[in-house]
């Protein structure tokens, strides 16, 4: 995985994606259903939204799989976004060395 598509998981770990699967060429990630976060437009940034915008980064290659999943009941809120960053920036260094 590129440093530009991990830097783009960890700028999206503050608005809930978590990484649940990683393989060689498929990530599976999951979102919140809602969120008191929107964006320039008025879009919640949550559920379909989050995953459309993820996949729609084109930083992950062309053969790359992207299998977003919705968190049925969550809200994401600000409060929660230094911590997911972390974890995100905890999860993306346990894969590139496998721990």
């Amino acid at each position: 995985m590129s440093i530009m598509a991990k830097s783009i998981l960890i700028g999206m770990a503050g608005f809930g994606v978590e990484i649940i699967e990683v393989k060689r060429n498929y990530l599976k990630f999951s979102v919140p259903e809602f969120s008191d976060h929107v964006d320039v437009h008025g879009n919640e940034m949550a559920g379909k939204l989050l995953i459309k915008r993820l996949k729609d980064k084109n930083v992950f290659g062309p053969d790359m799989q992207l299998e977003g999943v919705i968190r049925k009941g969550e809200t994401w809120n600000n409060s929660k976004k230094k911590e997911a960053e972390a974890k995100m920036m905890k999860t993306l260094m346990e894969l590139d060395y496998e721990l």
